[in-house]
């Protein structure tokens, strides 16, 4: 999809801002207990350290993570706002029903559909939570893979609705 949506649909690395708070949640019980620990209990100190070990970790780690992500997330190029990946699949018999939504920009009534029963046509949406952006494409499955059945279909501006 990214590379089929004409630039509409880009790859984003996740923020980081999440795991450094970790880490300076972390960090502050144990700069704590060094400056303070004299004074407090030794279960408060052991406390201290636990909970600052733990979130020190944690946020380690999902730094870790975050940096070495290959894949990021997708989103809206002209919003920047990131885009929710759903994969839908449907029985060979709503195949015209899914080509006409699509064609339309009909992001609702093709959720509305009833999925399952057969993984012959497969549709893939990236959309925005607000609405305001939509991305979709079918496939068919013919000889063990899956063949685009439509274009990539691009739906800005108000929110994609039934229409």
């Amino acid at each position: 999809m990214y590379a089929s949506s004409n630039g509409a649909v880009v790859r984003r690395s996740k923020p980081v801002t999440m795991p450094l708070v970790l880490l300076a949640c972390g960090a502050a019980p144990i700069v704590l207990n060094l400056l303070f620990g004299a004074a407090w209990s030794n279960d408060l100190r052991s406390a201290a350290l636990f909970i600052g070990a733990v979130l020190l970790l944690w946020g380690a780690a999902a730094l870790i993570a975050r940096l070495r992500d290959r894949e990021g997330r997708p989103c809206c190029a002209r919003t920047n706002r990131p885009l929710r990946r759903t994969e839908r699949y449907y029985p060979q018999s709503l195949r015209a029903d899914i080509e006409r939504a699509i064609a339309e920009g009909a992001v609702e009534r093709l959720l509305a559909l009833p999925d399952g029963g057969g993984a012959a046509v497969g549709v893939t949406i990236y959309r925005a939570a607000d609405g305001s952006f939509a991305a979709m494409q079918a496939a068919e499955y013919v000889d063990f893979e899956y063949r685009p059945l439509t274009e990539v279909r691009i739906v800005e501006g108000a929110p994609a609705g039934g229409r």
